[in-house]
């Protein structure tokens, strides 16, 4: 899984700033052009409350000094009255020291008390300059003098000897103070004196020296914010323009993609973090998967159409897994759920159409991140079908060359007989499929029967080396065992044996072709390497890798068969008795050579194999091994296992009747592999007898022998 990142990231960085350097630089100054405006807009409201401020203080000069009248009044009222109180003349202090501290300001500069704006009766000290206006400066040394004088007036007001105690003396200071009032006129000097008018006359030149600063201040910052309106148009109109222009480049990028996601041959669409399927995809993507509209749909919605709930689950992990950053992509890229997938896809135009396709992801990073998953859908249908097709053909060669080595080994007679009764018996199988049944006992004869013969092609294949038909055979009985314990049977169920048996018929044919080639070569099958063989000799040969198979020792004694004139028939049907009674000899019969020598018996196990023609022109054939026997117990128990009888039934039956079912259909005391376990071959053999009209005995001692005699009549 390799993941997609962003090539040479500098240089497009760079080129980024470049194409947007004048924008920025723009934003830049009219950034810092709307701060300057508002510093400006900042400094002339504190330059006008500050003007306001000194300009208020100016005017209340006049106030004051009209105060300091109206308390020289009192004062002498008081003197007049004899009334004890020194109020009047403790603010008369107070507000000669404040007209003096703001006069000395307004002459020389420095800290000057003024009106806070809003707080009643407090002061706040603004620090001002000396006054370079000449107009102001004349005005402030017009007040000086005569402010000068005013306080020589008032002065043995502002500086009383000490309270007297006594209230006598209390009134006389106040005497003191009339008559110094009378004698020096204060005043009537005061009302002389043009200190008001010249204080009003000093305000208002303040005034309009504050409004033409003013003025002026409001031109520059109405200057300023025109600069930045143009600013803003000229900003609005390139970024407007650089819009229009990006979107330009981006539509033509858009376009771009889309011409190459419509002629891509496969599925592409991205992932985002959130599941959801990106609005771009390939217009193949819709075609592949029969869907249209995907784009932001969330890929599980998408998927559960097509591939099973489990993998739904599995590609939510997997894509979890890939969004993780901490998880290398290459370790998990075997991972991936989706590699190869077989599906049934619901085309568009309403067809159901088999498809494998091949899901692969891969990572999309943005600055150092995982934004998306990429993910690349293609449609493999071909390329597996081909694959499958040359792995069919590599196999039917390997298969025809281990069939040409196979049949190379096999007696030509006893390859005939064995290709002359497999043909017959798939012939029978055959028929047996076509016909017609609907009731439940027959489906079960027509299963029982199918085994028969089928179960008699794998045993007589197994006897010749034949393994390939061996083992599909094996299957075609897996098949037909499945078919037993389905209860409603009908006649698609047993479509899928015509398949298997249509390979098995293709099969055997094609040997029946390869062994006419073969043996017509040398025009006479006598000049086979394998001619001076008897053609029975194929039954030691399957004694010997039977009870190999089954970790024992046991050898085949025939007498009697070479004498045998018999039909093909015949000898097809003696063959099928013989490999199913040898391998049932070897199953059930022949122990372990442990056992064997337990019970004072050769390790090896002997099976004889003997045919006598009888003088009416019938045959006895006795298949005879030396053997367990019979075990009748472990035929009862398997008989209670299976539901066909109970132990209360069974008690009652006698050892002869308990072992006749042996040759019931499907039953059997071995487990299943390829040699037994089906119940087929004994039931097999009754019935080849049965259609011969002939009988089949058994005789049998525990622990000693078991031989099945059987006596066929002359044929026809």
């Amino acid at each position: 899984m390799n993941d997609l990142k962003k090539k040479a990231v500098k240089p497009t960085t760079l080129t980024g700033y470049k194409k947007y350097r004048f924008l920025i630089v723009s934003l830049s100054l009219f950034s810092l052009l709307v701060v300057t405006i508002m510093m400006l807009s900042l400094y002339v409201s504190n330059q006008l409350e500050r003007d306001t401020k000194v300009i208020n203080t100016a005017f209340e000069q006049t106030s004051l000094i009209n105060q300091t009248i109206s308390d020289l009044y009192i004062i002498n009222g008081q003197y007049n009255t004899g009334q004890a109180s020194s109020f009047a003349q403790n603010r008369l202090l107070e507000t000669v020291t404040l007209l003096n501290k703001r006069f000395l300001a307004f002459k020389e500069g420095g800290d000057l008390p003024v009106v806070s704006i809003g707080k009643f009766n407090k002061l706040d000290i603004v620090t001002i300059e000396a006054p370079k206006d000449p107009v102001i400066a004349r005005r402030i040394n017009d007040i000086w003098p005569l402010w000068l004088e005013y306080q020589r007036h008032i002065q043995p007001a502002l500086n009383p000897n000490a309270q007297p105690k006594d209230t006598k003396a209390y009134f006389n200071k106040y005497q003191f103070y009339g008559s110094v009032l009378h004698d020096q006129g204060a005043i009537s000097g005061l009302n002389r004196l043009n200190v008001r008018s010249l204080s009003d006359q000093f305000a208002l030149r303040l005034q309009q020296e504050s409004d033409k600063q003013v003025t002026l201040l409001r031109a520059v910052q109405i200057a300023g914010i025109a600069l930045t309106a143009l600013s803003l148009i000229l900003i609005l109109f390139f970024i407007v323009r650089q819009l229009r222009r990006s979107d330009s480049e981006l539509e033509n990028a858009r376009e771009e993609a889309r011409g190459i996601l419509n002629t891509v041959q496969e599925g592409l669409f991205l992932v985002h973090k959130d599941r959801s399927i990106g609005s771009e995809y390939s217009n193949e993507l819709e075609s592949i998967l029969g869907v249209t509209d995907i784009g932001g749909q969330d890929i599980s919605e998408v998927m559960e159409n097509i591939i099973s709930a489990k993998d739904v689950k599995n590609i939510d992990l997997f894509l979890k897994s890939l969004f993780n950053p901490k998880v290398v992509a290459s370790l998990i890229m075997d991972l991936n759920p989706l590699k190869q997938l077989h599906v049934q896809i619901d085309n568009l135009d309403g067809t159901i159409e088999e498809k494998y396709l091949s899901f692969n992801f891969y990572r999309v990073s943005k600055s150092g991140s995982i934004s998306d998953i990429l993910v690349s859908v293609k449609d493999i249908t071909d390329k597996i079908l081909l694959q499958n097709k040359l792995e069919i053909t590599e196999n039917k060669n390997e298969e025809q060359v281990k069939t040409l080595i196979a049949i190379m080994k096999i007696n030509s007679n006893t390859l005939k007989l064995f290709l002359d009764n497999s043909t017959s018996s798939l012939g029978k199988i055959n028929k047996i499929l076509k016909d017609q049944v609907s009731d439940k006992d027959d489906f079960t004869k027509k299963i029982n029967d199918i085994f028969i013969h089928i179960h008699t092609i794998k045993g007589e294949a197994s006897a010749v080396d034949l393994n390939i038909i061996t083992e599909k055979a094996h299957l075609f009985e897996d098949e037909l065992e499945k078919l037993r314990n389905v209860n409603n049977l009908d006649g698609m169920s047993f479509l899928p044996l015509t398949v298997q048996l249509e390979y098995l018929i293709s099969y055997v044919e094609s040997l029946s072709e390869i062994s006419q080639k073969m043996y017509g070569l040398t025009n006479d099958s006598s000049t086979s390497t394998t001619s001076n063989k008897s053609e029975w000799d194929h039954l030691k040969k399957l004694a010997q890798e039977t009870a190999d198979k089954y970790n024992k020792k046991a050898y085949l004694v025939t007498s009697g068969l070479s004498e045998i004139r018999a039909s093909g028939d015949l000898k097809q049907h003696l063959n099928s008795i013989f490999v199913h009674l040898i391998k049932n000899s070897l199953v059930h019969g022949i122990e372990l050579p442990s056992q064997r020598v337990g019970l004072a018996k050769p390790d090896s196990g002997r099976i004889d194999i003997n045919a006598v023609e009888l003088p009416n022109g019938g045959l006895e054939i006795n298949v005879r091994d030396d053997g367990r026997g019979i075990d009748s117990n472990k035929i009862a128990h398997k008989l209670v296992e299976k539901g066909i009888a109970t132990n209360e039934e069974i008690a009652n039956w006698s050892s002869s009747h308990i072992n006749k079912h042996i040759f019931s259909s499907g039953f059997s005391t071995a487990d299943v592999d390829v040699n037994a376990g089906r119940g087929v071959g004994l039931r097999a053999v009754y019935e080849i007898v049965k259609s011969m009209g002939g009988q089949l005995k058994i005789k049998q001692q525990v622990n000693k022998y078991c031989q099945f005699s059987i006596y066929l009549p002359p044929a026809k």
